[in-house]
């Protein structure tokens, strides 16, 4: 589904691109011959972008790089300011320059979350694969202070020719040695020709996510994939937890210059981290006018001439744009990991039926529920980066009502605010399906 939002939901900010580690998978553009590395923006000039972003009510920031924390002053400094302008903030860091001084003043920020990267269990493959001989030391030492100091931390495993056998056994090591909970493995996204030798086959991929559905399966891990999969990736695999992994894995769509962007680290806005192509300068350009500019990433204008028949086109954004932009020159052609467009007797498989909600029982609302108009008389809100849903002016009185209460009827909310009961029950289903309301005891 593509949104036509006045502004993003989600920015990704480079605060610098400069990086201690050098891995081989590194998407940032700068890191392979197209660009210098750039690192000039001042401390004012990171406080007036959060304006900037404040100001068109953006929801989340997640700080990234390069490597943030080579830049301790100037992130700290952009995390304030953030704060400052009402913005959520979360973290993406390699975690090797983490000391104990900076895990517990993290962990006093209402920081969401800290997204760190581990390559492998195995010391030796890590380090190989971040080109540093001292990364996975320092990695992990930064895991364990941010962890003894209740950081919400997620890890990441990028995974690629060299470590994609490693799933299971580093994503049960993290839970062993730290009890990490929440462990993703991406498998790369070539974003430069020199990946080429790095990207997984169909196969090995789903060697990937069978193995992150056997750490859920054995030790109750929060699992995912960071990055979107075409759904005709998923078409004719047979193989184990076939069903599992559709439900689980299937559901991410590319978000890149529809409720997402990146600012680099000279304040230039780009559709996708992995994209070098810059709309404008932040700092020099009204920000709405380079959003709006950024239409053709929202109106399909990218989506594969193959992929328009397909019976899910709506709710599947193709794959990766960037990837098709780097492999064949154009955005428009189709990702190397689609296959035949799904006919209409496959996407049941695809389908999310709304849940049935009882209209009789205790519910609650999620806690910190934002909201924003987007038009007159209609409003997005928002329950985290990754939840949010479009309502009118009615439904957003009803949510705010909702908000104000610890627990809840639906039947009783349907008769307070005189809805229609079909029309109640169907506004209470997909509420629940989006993450929005749970039972309460």
């Amino acid at each position: 589904m593509k949104s036509n939002l006045k502004s993003p939901v989600y920015v990704q900010v480079e605060i610098t691109s400069n990086c201690n580690n050098e891995c081989l998978h590194c998407y940032n553009f700068w890191n392979y011959g197209t660009e210098i590395r750039r690192n000039n923006l001042s401390i004012a000039d990171w406080q007036k972008i959060a304006k900037i972003l404040g100001d068109n009510e953006i929801f989340y920031v997640t700080i990234t790089g390069g490597e943030p924390f080579l830049e301790k002053e100037k992130t700290y400094s952009f995390i304030d300011s953030l704060i400052e302008q009402n913005v959520r903030v979360m973290i993406n860091s390699n975690a090797t320059l983490i000391t104990k001084n900076d895990a517990k003043k993290i962990s006093e920020y209402p920081i969401e979350s800290f997204l760190t990267s581990l390559l492998s269990a195995d010391e030796k493959l890590h380090n190989r694969i971040a080109s540093s001989k001292s990364a996975f030391q320092q990695t992990t030492n930064g895991i364990s202070l941010l962890t003894k100091n209740g950081v919400n931390l997620a890890v990441n495993m990028v995974a690629l020719k060299l470590n994609y056998r490693d799933i299971y056994r580093t994503g049960k090591w993290l839970h062993d040695e730290f009890g990490l909970k929440n462990f993703s493995a991406t498998p790369v996204c070539p974003s430069a020709n020199k990946h080429k030798n790095l990207e997984l086959s169909h196969e090995e991929i789903f060697e990937v996510l069978n193995q992150l559905v056997s750490l859920r399966q054995d030790f109750g891990m929060n699992i995912d994939v960071l990055e979107a999969l075409p759904k005709c990736f998923f078409i004719d695999y047979a193989g184990t937890n076939s069903s599992e992994i559709i439900k689980t894995f299937s559901k991410r769509m590319c978000t890149a210059g529809n409720t997402t962007i990146t600012i680099g680290s000279e304040g230039d806005m780009r559709a996708c981290s992995f994209d070098h192509q810059s709309h404008g300068n932040v700092l020099k350009e009204d920000f709405r006018l380079i959003w709006n500019n950024m239409g053709m990433w929202r109106n399909n204008s990218f989506l594969p001439k193959e992929c328009v028949s397909c019976f899910v086109s709506e709710n599947c954004s193709g794959g990766c744009r960037v990837n098709s932009k780097v492999k064949k020159g154009n955005y428009c052609e189709p990702d190397y990991l689609s296959k035949n467009i799904i006919k209409e007797e496959q996407a049941v498989f695809f389908e999310e039926k709304l849940p049935n909600v009882s209209m009789t029982s205790k519910m609650s609302l999620v806690p910190n529920i934002r909201f924003r108009q987007e038009k007159e008389s209609i409003f997005l809100v928002i329950a985290d980066s990754m939840r949010f849903i479009i309502t009118n002016e009615k439904g957003l009185k009803v949510i705010k009502c909702l908000s104000e209460l610890k627990y809840f009827i639906p039947k009783n909310v349907a008769v307070r605010f005189n809805l229609d009961y079909e029309f109640s029950r169907e506004f209470f289903k997909e509420l629940f399906s989006k993450g929005f309301l749970v039972y309460s005891e």
